[in-house]
């Protein structure tokens, strides 16, 4: 009795072939090595691609205008053939920083970031009277400007203007990672360090 086996050989179907396509232009970002430069959140629609982040130094083709001074909080705005449109610093002549973004239903652009609460001065009273040895001389207590104890919220408009900010001051490092719309519901989250201690935090807030 004879063993017949039959061997059968399938070829693979041939894949489809894969089109390349030239890409379009980049958005480029340059920062010099070093500077605290960062771009740490987008939003984008159809027609419209907004970034946010934090400028020192760097940034020129995101960013054009002029420092407050320190480290500024921007979002720069591109249209879809990736051009710039509008750009905005945010903050104020201290440390400032926008770390997220979000877009309503009626086109404002909500940015969260951090900033410094205003600088308070203590007068210190001298007596007179007093007879100063050492020749000491008393100065003004100072608090230091860049804590970045102050949370802020601004809310710009699709042109790129300011059409308000809100703050709320903490007593430690404020650190928001992230801004969340939902129907008429905001909610921010982050960290917030006091005292060598860091813990998560979150704030929502209604906006009727």
């Amino acid at each position: 009795m004879a063993l017949v086996i039959s061997l059968s050989i399938i070829s693979p179907t041939a894949a489809a072939a894969i089109k390349v396509l030239p890409s379009k232009p980049a958005i480029t970002a340059v920062s010099p090595a070093g500077s605290g430069d960062q771009i740490s959140d987008i939003a984008l629609n159809s027609n419209l691609l907004a970034v946010v982040g934090t400028v020192e130094s760097g940034l020129t083709d995101f960013v054009t205008s002029p420092t407050l001074g320190g480290s500024d909080g921007f979002i720069s705005a591109f249209d879809r053939s990736k051009k710039l449109i509008w750009n905005l610093r945010l903050g104020s002549s201290n440390d400032d920083i926008a770390t997220a973004v979000t877009r309503d239903r009626e086109g404002f652009f909500w940015v969260v970031g951090a900033t410094s609460q205003p600088t308070d001065t203590i007068t210190v009273a001298i007596d007179a009277s007093a007879v100063n040895l050492d020749s000491v001389t008393a100065e003004n207590v100072v608090t230091p400007q860049n804590t970045l104890n102050r949370l802020a919220l601004w809310k710009i408009g699709f042109n790129g203007e300011i059409s308000q900010t809100y703050f709320s001051d903490v007593n430690g490092l404020i650190a928001p990672t992230a801004i969340i719309l939902s129907g008429a519901s905001l909610k921010i989250v982050g960290s917030l360090t006091e005292r060598e201690r860091t813990e998560q935090f979150s704030i929502s807030a209604s906006l009727t």
